[in-house]
């Protein structure tokens, strides 16, 4: 029996489980890291379970790219839902605040932004149009208070 925590060595007893899509991921259910990877032992290095997987069953990874989970699945390790892309298309396609924020069409006032850089204000996208009332707002009070 392996000591606890340690990573698995991948082999051809290596134990997954079918998950419930069309082409089904498979779960990796031994020890996880804590952002819910699988981990593995691979040709003697510790590794993430996706990437040993992807190696061994279909190629290498390119130089620069990382693996995108198409599935959506942390645990999952079927090479057939992994696609190398960069890390940035990699972030953008996933649920983080940078990707929500980098596929906004409009502003919170339902603005839309323009196809252009909508400008930034300390790395924030900044709505020109509510920008443009804004000041408009601030001036005619200032004429008001004079």
């Amino acid at each position: 029996m392996r000591p606890r925590g340690s990573p698995l060595t991948l082999t051809g007893d290596t134990i997954v489980t079918p998950g419930p899509m069309p082409s089904p991921c498979l779960v990796w259910k031994w020890n996880k890291n804590w952002k819910g990877y699988g981990r593995v032992k691979y040709k003697g290095t510790k590794i993430v379970a996706h990437r040993a997987f992807y190696l061994h069953f279909c190629c290498a990874i390119p130089e620069g790219l990382t693996l995108d989970h198409l599935c959506r699945n942390k645990a999952c390790v079927n090479w057939e839902h992994l696609e190398p892309v960069t890390m940035k298309v990699n972030l953008l396609r996933g649920n983080a605040v940078s990707a929500l924020n980098a596929r906004k069409t409009h502003c919170l006032r339902g603005h839309e932004f323009a196809e252009k850089s909508p400008g930034t204000i300390r790395n924030r996208r900044i709505c020109r149009v509510c920008i443009r009332l804004n000041e408009q707002k601030r001036r005619a009070k200032r004429r008001a208070e004079a």
